[in-house]
């Protein structure tokens, strides 16, 4: 070929088209993944912790989300003709224990530290306010510390009370 020949419009041409197309890119799905991983579950979490109502005691630390693979609405490589959208499913995981089962374990212990002391009472076992911390997972049976404050003292007889009170005035019944 010469490379003398060169060539050149004199009238706009005509015909054919032109079309701007936005794609979907690897880039794009990444991005949108790294934003939807940063985003925390608080309010999950929370859904989940109030979904055990008042009868359970909640087990925070147990707390775990999984989350699916994220999916984008637009295929990658096609053409965007919208928003697109990734989704992924979080699944949230949290442990309660029944209050009642808390209770009992709790009078239980409580019990047990009295022993056959007849002198002695359960007031309060800490079930009202029984708090759960340092939870691990160990293979199948998962672990965490219970915390309660239980309240023993003196069995107290009203009634003998009452009976050694007879007769007396306020002042004597608290000399005695």
């Amino acid at each position: 070929l010469p490379s003398q020949i060169s060539g050149s419009f004199v009238d706009a041409t005509t015909g054919g088209t032109d079309k701007m197309v936005t794609v979907v890119t690897q880039e794009d799905i990444d991005k949108a993944t790294d934003e939807l991983s940063g985003k925390k579950a608080d309010d999950l979490r929370s859904k989940l912790n109030s979904s055990f109502g008042s009868s359970s005691i909640a087990i925070e630390a147990s707390f775990r989300e999984e989350r699916s693979e994220p999916s984008p609405s637009t295929k990658l490589g096609d053409e965007a003709t919208g928003n697109v959208v990734l989704k992924a499913t979080i699944t949230g995981t949290m442990l309660a224990v029944d209050r009642a089962d808390v209770d009992s374990f709790l009078t239980s212990v409580a019990k047990k530290e009295i022993g056959d002391k007849k002198s002695q009472k359960i007031y309060k076992n800490g079930a009202e306010n029984a708090k759960f911390s340092q939870f691990r997972e160990s293979g199948e049976a998962p672990s965490v510390i219970l915390s309660a404050e239980v309240i023993t003292g003196p069995a107290i007889d009203e009634t003998e009370v009452k009976e050694q009170a007879k007769g007396l005035r306020y002042g004597d019944i608290q000399s005695k």
